[in-house]
């Protein structure tokens, strides 16, 4: 049973004849039958047959079910009346029931399942009848499941019992398959059919560790279970204990002898001769089997014993090549025995007698992936001899039609030989002439990786710019099914060398990767920083169970670019603006970037302004606040070497606001004197204090705004002679604040 899951016991001749019978009984007596289904189209009755059925109540909320949608109230509100009514048959009952997902009650869960399922044998019903109330079974249900054609289950009911569950799967219904089937209570047959149904999931609640299987006294159910479903997961006593012979035999030939118990003894003599002869090894006696003992024969010197038979079976051509029996048998045998002679003179470095064999090999060689290997090794052996031209010769022919990464990679290596620029134009010409899309992309790459190698390059002018022809066929690319590594190096080296044509695609261009995040980010960057960063932004926020590995490899160099740039151009507005355009787009990263990234843009900003050209705007404190909050997050190491970083931000931001709001107090206290200079040659009974409020009002309003810029970022200042500098600077404000209130 364990070993072929496909045989079952036959129905006893009884039950055969008694689920016969009943199915004759529904045809003959439609009105009585357990599994009657009245559309005629499914029972295949006459017209005229089907109307000299009595007409019932249910017959005609039957016929009214299929004039209103599933789900329907009305179609529920049929069926429910169907189901309700004890004059209507039960198999009408239960195949509504059924069909439409309706509670029953007793027994008529299983029996649902059952009529939702579609058994294609009988020996599944024999199996299933074990669990299902057997008046089912001796009433006509194998009759009535033969019939219907197809109910889906309500989930609801799926979801009922561990039986009901084993029923509707091993009947073809579909399944969770995260959801563990109990084997509780289960027959070892059910517990088969499930498996052969692709159950791979299996809970053993309620089973103690040494249950065993019915038929198999000495087997514990656990591993029979496992032996069905994760063989390669047994101990080698349990393969034994198993007498599980398949799996014994395999693992002796892969050099196990202790479960040699579990092969049989006739048996074995042959197994142990089989790894014998894989080995290379002296036989330890005669095998049994003819074909054994005839291989066994040809492998010690005796080739013409061998028969055409023996030569024709691929599966001991391996034997034979390793073994050195060269030129007999099929010529795809001696061509593939040509290939290993040449390949093994080519690791001893027999660059001579390699070539020799490929030669050989070649004269009658036809299958083209044969032909391209011996061409790779006759070029390696001339190439290794010094004779690259005809190296290359051997390795373009091997490339004419279908080629491999590895072949191109060698035409690379051997073309380095010869001038870059006629290597470049050879895989060019690949790139455009190669019959599929993989084949044109590998060559494109190699003529790509090829000019970047040449050092002659470095004389002359405009050496960075990838030539024109390069740049042609990479763009021909973009349209090709290639495989989605490749293609992202692709457009990757477009979207940085080619930028201008890139962004001007339009979304159809690139073919059956439009959709990819790939297109839209590397054709974002094409098309500008701010879009790259905005399209990062959606592919990190959007990706549902996290972004492509690629993607936040993408925004991680960019804000390592960024820091970068910062920390060489820590005074210029252009580095400045890099990060605030990245911080300002709320790319997601993480703190241990987010914090860098913005202290040193603000610092940035800082230094590049001075009192006269203004001052940051109030929300980089806001920024750098929030830096020294993520500090907590950091580890160790990077919580000290960044809270420098936050330091130098605020105290950055304290400088240049202490700095503006002293020369935007000067003006004011110069306004000041001024106005209080005019009063005082003015009798107090002639000056309009309304009108002097109103002058000293812009004054006010930007004593209290100093006042509160420098308090928020005071708490950021470190420095003894900074935070002197800042509280003088508050303390001017205050005093000048309070004269412009009270000046008379």
């Amino acid at each position: 049973m364990l070993f072929s899951p496909g045989m079952r016991t036959r129905l006893s001749d009884e039950l055969e004849r008694t689920l016969t019978a009943s199915y004759q009984g529904l045809i003959s007596e439609p009105g009585h039958a357990l599994g009657l289904v009245l559309d005629r189209k499914q029972l295949g009755l006459p017209v005229d047959y089907a109307l000299k059925l009595p007409i019932e109540d249910w017959r005609i909320h039957y016929e009214y079910l299929s004039d209103f949608p599933a789900g329907s109230p009305e179609r529920r509100a049929h069926a429910e009346k169907i189901a309700a009514d004890t004059t209507a048959p039960s198999g009408i009952r239960l195949r509504v029931a059924a069909a439409e997902g309706l509670d029953g009650s007793g027994g008529i869960e299983e029996a649902r399942l059952l009529f939702a399922a579609t058994p294609a044998r009988l020996d599944l019903v024999q199996n299933a009848a074990r669990i299902v109330a057997s008046y089912l079974a001796e009433s006509g249900v194998h009759g009535a499941i033969e019939l219907r054609e197809s109910i889906d289950i309500a989930p609801s009911v799926q979801a009922r019992s561990a039986a009901a569950l084993a029923l509707a799967v091993t009947g073809g219904a579909a399944f969770d398959r995260e959801t563990a089937v109990e084997v509780a209570g289960l027959p070892i047959e059910v517990v088969d059919d499930l498996i052969d149904r692709g159950v791979r999931n299996f809970g053993f609640s309620g089973v103690s560790a040494d249950a065993a299987v019915d038929a198999m006294p000495d087997v514990p159910l656990r591993t029979y279970v496992r032996a069905r479903i994760a063989p390669a997961d047994l101990s080698s006593s349990e393969v034994v204990q198993l007498g599980f012979t398949s799996e014994g035999i395999r693992r002796y030939l892969n050099g196990d002898q202790t479960v040699a118990e579990a092969i049989p003894s006739a048996r074995l003599i042959d197994v142990a001769a089989a790894r014998a002869l894989r080995r290379g090894e002296a036989i330890p006696g005669e095998p049994k089997d003819p074909s054994l003992r005839e291989l066994a024969e040809t492998v010690n010197g005796s080739e013409n014993a061998a028969t055409q038979v023996l030569l024709s079976d691929k599966s001991v051509w391996a034997t034979l090549i390793h073994a050195g029996i060269t030129g007999v048998g099929p010529d795809e045998l001696r061509n593939l025995a040509a290939l290993h002679v040449s390949r093994s003179k080519l690791f001893e470095w027999d660059w001579i007698g390699a070539a020799g064999a490929a030669r050989d090999g070649l004269r009658t060689a036809k299958r083209e992936a044969v032909r391209d290997e011996l061409l790779n090794v006759l070029a390696c052996s001339l190439w290794m001899q010094g004779r690259p031209e005809q190296a290359l010769s051997a390795l373009d022919s091997a490339l004419e039609g279908e080629y491999s990464d590895a072949l191109l990679t060698n035409a690379a290596v051997v073309a380095t030989e010869l001038e870059h620029s006629e290597a470049v134009d050879r895989f060019v010409r690949l790139a455009e002439e190669a019959v599929g899309p993989q084949q044109r992309a590998l060559a494109a790459e190699k003529a790509l990786i090829l000019w970047k190698r040449d050092d002659a390059r470095l004389w002359e002018e405009d050496s960075d710019d990838i030539p024109e022809e390069i740049i042609e066929v990479l763009r021909l690319l973009i349209a090709e099914p290639i495989d989605d590594e490749r293609y992202e190096r692709v457009l990757r080296v477009l979207a940085e060398n080619d930028e201008e044509w890139l962004a001007a695609q339009p979304i159809a261009a690139f073919g059956a990767h439009s959709g990819k995040p790939m297109v839209r980010v590397l054709k974002a960057r094409a098309e500008g920083i701010d879009k790259f960063i905005t399209a990062l932004g959606n592919e990190l926020r959007d990706a549902k169970g996290g972004a492509e590995p690629w993607v936040e490899g993408e925004r991680d160099s960019l804000v390592e670019a960024a820091i970068g740039v910062l920390i060489e151009n820590i005074t210029e507005v252009g580095a400045a603006v890099f990060g605030m355009t990245i911080v300002e787009a709320k790319l997601p990263m993480k703190p241990v970037q987010r914090v860098p990234l913005v202290c040193l843009t603000v610092t940035a900003i800082s230094m590049s302004m001075d009192g006269s050209e203004g001052e940051p705007k109030d929300i980089f404190i806001d920024w750098v606040l929030n830096a020294r909050s993520e500090l907590s997050s950091l580890d160790t190491d990077d919580r000290e070497r960044m809270s420098s970083m936050v330091t130098l931000a605020g105290e950055s931001l304290a400088r240049s606001y202490a700095g503006a709001r002293s020369q935007q107090l000067d003006q004011a206290v110069d306004f000041f004197n001024g106005i209080l200079d005019k009063l005082r040659v003015i009798p107090a009974y002639q000056v309009n204090h309304q009108a002097v409020q109103e002058l000293m009002s812009p004054i006010s309003a930007l004593c209290r705004e100093s006042w509160d810029i420098l308090n928020k970022v005071r708490p950021l200042v470190s420095d003894p002679d900074l935070l002197r500098w800042v509280d003088s600077v508050m303390a001017h404000v205050s005093e000048l604040g309070n004269k412009a209130v009270t000046i008379r």
